[in-house]
């Protein structure tokens, strides 16, 4: 390198460096090194995973953890008490066999009992405490309404939800009015149910099952439909018939009854109303 002195002259400046020159020995001992020390690392992450994994899965069988779902469901659901029993965590597979919640008397509900609960929940299920998964199993639903929801005005949404599940499926869904079968207006019984969507919308769908209304003959569903929103119930549909017997000609039974309309926000069920 040239370089300029203070005084005008100019001068060679030489650098000198040292190169540490590796046999491929001395390469292949430092990767081995590097590579070890890296394998350790994986293995201490993999093992606190692994060890979170398994104290997570131990505390939600706990009873502890019970009490706080029962606690925590009641306050989402708005519900004066939440009971949890038969609960099992096995694995990624979880089961209850009962949940059973009662609500205020203003409440639109008034009582619901789910049986045989079952899921296959997902990883981060473990990491947040959580329940999530993709699809819920339920045996049996009893659901009662209060008895001032013969107006079947919209329930207010309260709290956030908790278990965070894609689909629900019901194998028997029943639904009543109040307290006996007897003296409900209006019994929904035996009804093969499933529920999927978001949290803004969620769709209801019937697959059979009994409609029995009072003074009417009991009505053999085909198909129902309900959509929620967190304002609204929409697209309520029932449609079926008083006599699986009669059939149209591509072999379903004929439509004998139809019901659809609307529930804003606060307000009762409104049009339009159709009855075939």
């Amino acid at each position: 390198e040239v370089v300029v002195r203070a005084d005008g002259t100019k001068a060679i400046r030489v650098t000198k460096k040292r190169k540490t020159m590796m046999t491929n020995a001395e390469r292949n001992r430092r990767s081995r090194r590097t590579f070890v020390m890296l394998l350790l690392v994986g293995m201490l992450i993999c093992g606190g995973f692994v060890g979170f994994f398994m104290f997570r899965m131990t505390s939600m069988n706990g009873s502890g953890y019970l009490t706080e779902q029962e606690q925590r469901l009641a306050q989402a659901w708005g519900a004066t008490q939440v009971r949890c029993s038969g609960s099992n965590i096995d694995g990624m597979e979880l089961s209850v066999a009962s949940i059973v919640a009662e609500f205020p008397e203003d409440a639109f509900l008034q009582r619901v009992e789910l049986s045989d609960v079952k899921a296959t929940l997902s990883a981060s299920t473990f990491l947040s405490g959580n329940i999530k998964a993709d699809e819920l199993s339920i045996g049996r639903a009893n659901i009662q309404l209060a008895p001032a929801a013969r107006e079947l005005k919209m329930p207010r949404q309260q709290g956030a939800d908790l278990w965070r599940i894609k689909r629900i499926v019901c194998a028997d869904l029943n639904v009543s009015f109040g307290g006996a079968e007897t003296e409900s207006p209006v019994v929904l019984r035996q009804a093969p149910a499933y529920m999927y969507g978001s949290s803004s919308t969620r769709v209801v769908m019937l697959n059979g099952g009994l409609l029995m209304m009072r003074g009417w003959k009991p009505v053999s569903l085909t198909e129902g439909k309900m959509r929620f929103t967190p304002t609204s119930i929409e697209d309520i549909t029932l449609r079926g018939t008083t006599d699986p017997t009669r059939k149209k000609a591509d072999g379903r039974p004929e439509i004998t009854v139809m019901l659809a309309g609307t529930i804003e926000g606060g307000a009762p069920l409104a049009g339009p109303l159709m009855l075939d």
